[in-house]
Parts: C-alpha cells; sequence; structure tokens
C-alpha cells in the first residue's frame, strides 16, 4: 500500500461514519487505513468493525486495539509502528477528507522528489477556508530553510492532520509523539521543522476541520493538563535549542507557548499553579541570562505579576505578540 491513513478513535460515534466515508471515497485507493481503538465508551468501535465487514473495495481497513485509553499520542504512535505505507497521513475521526485529498499531496511528491512533507489547505464545513487553513497563498515549493520555519511554525496550524510524509523519514529522525501530554502536536510540528529539507503546499482545501463542542479543545476541566504540558514543552523547546542553537521562529514559537500559561492559570484560579509558574519562569529568565535582550526581557516581564494577568485576556496576548514576541 502507497499511504496509510491512520485514525485515533475515541468516544467517535458521532463522526465516524463521515470520517470513513471520506476515505473510502479517495480518488486514489492505494491506502491502507489504520483504526486505533482508544478504549472509548461509546459504541465506535462496533460502528467501526461494522463499516469493515461491510466495505467491499480496495482500500485495506485495519482496526487496532489499545489495553487502555492512552490518547491520541499514543494512539498515532501505535499507528506509525504498524503501518506498511510509503507514506503516512494522520486523520482526526471527527474530521474528514476532500476526495482527492491524497491523490493531489502524491502528486506533489512526483512533481518534486527531494520534499519531506506535502501539505494542503483546510476547509471549514461550510467549505470555505479554515481559520485553522493558510492565512495567505502558500509557494507550491521551497527549499529555503528560513521560509521553511517561518511556514512551519509561525504560518500554518501546528497540527499533525492534513500533512503527508514518508514514513521512513518519521523513523529516521524519532518524530513520535509524546505520550500523555496535550501539547503532542505542537512538539511534533516543533521537531518535523527541524528536519524538513524542503516541503510542498497546496493552497486547494484538501481537509475539513470540524469544531465540535465538548472536545479536548472547548473542554474547561482541561485547563490542568493544558498548564503542565505547556510548561513541559517549553522546557524540551529550551533544551533543544541550548543543544542545537535557535532561530527567531523557534523562539517565537516558544514565546507563544509560554504566554498561554496565564490564560490557563486564569480559568484554573490556583495560587499555588500561578507560583509554580512563575517559578518557572525565573529559572528559565536566570538559565538564559547571558542571551537577554531588552524584547526578551520585556517578554519574561509579561509572564511576572502584575502584567502576567493582563496577559491572560486574549486582546492583550495578541499585543504582547505583534509588539514583543515578533522581535525575539
Amino acid at each position: 500500500m502507497k499511504v496509510s491513513i491512520i485514525i485515533p478513535v475515541y468516544n467517535a460515534s458521532k463522526y465516524l461514519i463521515r470520517c470513513l466515508d471520506s476515505v473510502s471515497a479517495q480518488t486514489n485507493q492505494e491506502l491502507e487505513c489504520i483504526l486505533v481503538d482508544d478504549c472509548g465508551k461509546d459504541n465506535s468501535v462496533v460502528m467501526a468493525k461494522e463499516y469493515m465487514e461491510s466495505y467491499n473495495g480496495p482500500i485495506s481497513f485495519r482496526l487496532l486495539h489499545h489495553e487502555h485509553n492512552s490518547g491520541a499520542a499514543a494512539a498515532r504512535n501505535t499507528g506509525i509502528r504498524a503501518a506498511t505505507g510509503e507514506y503516512l497521513f494522520f486523520l482526526d475521526s471527527d474530521d474528514s477528507l476532500v476526495d482527492n485529498c491524497i491523490e493531489t499531496l502524491l502528486s506533489l511528491y512526483e512533481k518534486h522528489p527531494d520534499i519531506d512533507l506535502a501539505q494542503g489547505n483546510a476547509l471549514s464545513e461550510d467549505g470555505h477556508i479554515s481559520p485553522y487553513g493558510f492565512p495567505h497563498d502558500m509557494p507550491e515549493y521551497t527549499n529555503d530553510k528560513e521560509e521553511l520555519y517561518r511556514i512551519q511554525l509561525s504560518e500554518t496550524t501546528t497540527a499533525p492532520w492534513n500533512r503527508l510524509v514518508k514514513k521512513e523519514f518519521v523513523l529516521k529522525h524519532n518524530l513520535f509523539f509524546p505520550e500523555g501530554y496535550f501539547t503532542e502536536d505542537m512538539y511534533w510540528c516543533y521537531f518535523m521543522a527541524k528536519h524538513v529539507r524542503a516541503a510542498a503546499f497546496c493552497n486547494s482545501g484538501l481537509y475539513v476541520y470540524y469544531i465540535n463542542e465538548g472536545s479536548m479543545m472547548t473542554s474547561p476541566a482541561n485547563h490542568i493538563r493544558w498548564y503542565n504540558s505547556r510548561v513541559w514543552t517549553s522546557w524540551r523547546y529550551l533544551e533543544d535549542m541550548e543543544q542545537n542553537g535557535s532561530n527567531k521562529y523557534q523562539r517565537q514559537y516558544l514565546a507563544i507557548n509560554l504566554l498561554s500559561c496565564p490564560a490557563e492559570l486564569k480559568a484554573l484560579k490556583s495560587l499555588q499553579l500561578w507560583f509554580h509558574f512563575w517559578k518557572n519562569v525565573c529559572s528559565i529568565a536566570l538559565k538564559y541570562r547571558s542571551h537577554t535582550t531588552i524584547y526578551r526581557f520585556l517578554f519574561i516581564l509579561c509572564l511576572m505579576p502584575p502584567i502576567c494577568f493582563i496577559a491572560a485576556k486574549k486582546n492583550f496576548r495578541w499585543r504582547i505578540q505583534q509588539m514583543i514576541i515578533s522581535k525575539v
């Protein structure tokens, strides 16, 4: 099989058939579709089995099972290890594909054999370009490293879906997802950007992204895990930058991640966690004080009291990004 589509399945009964129908409708059917059961509480797995039994076509559907709920990162890692395709494509179970998605992305590899990544634009369910799609037209091809960093870390949504990558490339650079953290997508995209030497983009919408109430992104019950994940991820970025150097897009990526912490803390209303955050900010400032610039100093001030309480507000965060983070 040429392409392995990996779909984590967890409480997806409302959307799963729509997702699988979009896979079955692909114009290129040299596919295997790996469904990873992450032990949800609804009948998603029963629906997947019934779909596979009734399907009569060339696509190879496979259903793998976790012993207990382990999260989307673990499900994707399971899919990567089990994949037999030359290419990998991650699809969320509540989203769907445009019919020519895989065909179009494969054609970019055929046209530009040196690329490590092919990515399409994203649509909203109304058929228009999604806010999570490209903010402007992307070049069809680039091998300019600065441009690749800019596109991947500041101009496209940092999520693994809607990207076609070679399995060999993922294994070579150990691009597995960190398990147990909500920031696994951002982490994966950060390290993906480090290794991509050339990429191609399709400005047409190939992936339909749905926003569902009660999802991990919109549930207020998960602020604590978002906060802990952001702190953990920030230290991993810093460790990498210390060992391998950094560019402005990596530093901005780190800064935006840290700037999101006050919003999570505001929702949690825990003074203990605020002190934990300030301790981490002070540790970062002291550890990298020899690299301090005026804008980096101003950014650290934005993360400390009293400014951090204002930084928790969305409109103010945007101003910090435009006036300070863009210059770190």
